[in-house]
């Protein structure tokens, strides 16, 4: 199961602990079937944690950069802030999508 926009398996990802390791898994709510997503090895719950969390922040990020878009005055020195940051947040989006 691919989300169509962005090509990766669509959220909510949550962690599960069970069998020894850390397993980051993929659920799809109304028929509670799971994809696995990651294996993380090395019992590093941070990193488990923040690839669980990795589709809630692209769409996060997405909102938040189309915003700020949307905010800009057209004065390079009012909206410094803001190209800075729309800079950013499209390089991260652009990277989560496969791009470079």
């Amino acid at each position: 199961m691919k989300n169509q926009k962005s090509g990766h398996t669509p959220g909510p990802w949550s962690v599960d602990t069970r069998g020894g390791g850390l397993t980051v898994r993929a659920t799809d709510k109304p028929n509670h079937n799971a994809w696995d997503t990651a294996h993380i090895t090395g019992g590093n719950a941070a990193n488990a944690a923040l690839i669980a969390a990795a589709p809630d922040l692209l769409e996060a990020l997405e909102a938040l950069q189309a915003e700020a878009w949307t905010r800009r005055t057209g004065n390079v020195n009012k909206d410094y802030g803001l190209l800075i940051a729309d800079s950013a947040a499209r390089a991260a989006i652009a990277k989560a999508k496969g791009g470079n």
